[in-house]
């Protein structure tokens, strides 16, 4: 059953729960599990990687050129990649070692998906194919080598959560208003976390190489991932949970000619439960949209 959320009492009946309380709970615990996140962005030229640590903040970020190798040869381009994000782990996790020698790094990892559907017309097909071939390479390398399973996310859905958007100007071209928002992201991206400005490099003429856009769009894919496993974590807060099902059904209660009152009053505990903890799980990304970059300064 689908019904349309109030998204002001969602956020409302979470803040009545103390969740800012409860979320720092949980965001101090989840620091110490000495979490990395890994964000990638695979292309047959060029493939972004960065590295973010417990507290989202930049840890390492490389760009990898493939240009020599021929696009057609797929599984050579894939293998390159594999012995770049090998070094990686190595070196962050040898680093980790003379710190803490028995609390091995647990990562995360997202990979920026290539399309959401195919358009006819709209795609190159071979290009498509070989793009589709390296993702999936690269994604088992990702599983065997760093012993977790990728998640994989297209590159609107995480530039949206960060209210990241083409501006409303018509653009003659669709290879215009891509640079539009590859340009937006990258000066997002600078801003965010200074850092990073000294991975990048420039053309003669002062413009950003292409491998920035990659290295930026894979710190847009690490930090939504991230919060994303933050996100599955609070999500498993009972004590929230239970709390927000409390409220939430006397919120209903007070507001019985609603819509969404009348669904829910019919429907079978079993249903009611279900729906609750959709409820919670929608309140929680609504407030880490609105609250991100608050968890993001306060380490």
């Amino acid at each position: 059953m689908t019904l349309r959320r109030n998204s002001t009492r969602l956020m409302q009946t979470l803040e009545k729960c103390d969740a800012t309380t409860r979320i720092a709970e949980n965001w101090h615990e989840f620091q110490r599990s000495n979490v990395r996140v890994l964000g990638i962005d695979i292309n047959t030229n060029s493939t972004g990687l960065v590295v973010l640590n417990e507290s989202g903040k930049l840890d390492h970020c490389d760009k990898i050129s493939t240009a020599s190798l021929c696009n057609s040869d797929i599984v050579s381009i894939g293998h390159r990649i594999e012995e770049i994000l090998i070094q990686t782990r190595d070196k962050l996790q040898g680093a980790q070692q003379l710190i803490q020698p028995d609390k091995p790094i647990v990562w995360f990892i997202g990979i920026e998906d290539f399309m959401r559907a195919f358009v006819a017309g709209r795609f190159h097909t071979k290009g498509l194919i070989q793009l589709a071939q390296l993702n999936g390479i690269v994604s088992y390398s990702c599983w065997q080598n760093f012993d977790a399973k990728p998640t994989h996310y297209h590159p609107t859905l995480a530039r949206s959560y960060f209210g990241l958007s083409k501006p409303s100007v018509k653009s003659k071209t669709d290879n215009f208003s891509k640079q539009l928002i590859k340009d937006i992201v990258l000066e997002y991206v600078q801003d965010l976390d200074p850092l990073i400005r000294q991975s990048m490099t420039s053309t003669r003429t002062g413009r950003p190489t292409e491998q920035n856009y990659d290295i930026a769009d894979a710190y847009i894919i690490a930090l939504y991932t991230y919060f994303q496993r933050f996100q599955d974590q609070i999500q498993c807060d009972e004590l929230l949970l239970s709390a927000f099902i409390r409220e939430y059904g006397n919120r209903l209660n007070e507001v019985k000619k609603s819509v969404e009152a009348k669904r829910v009053a019919i429907m079978t505990a079993e249903q009611q439960e279900h729906y609750l903890r959709n409820c919670f799980a929608n309140a929680v990304e609504l407030w880490f949209k609105k609250n991100y970059m608050q968890i993001l300064s306060s380490h």
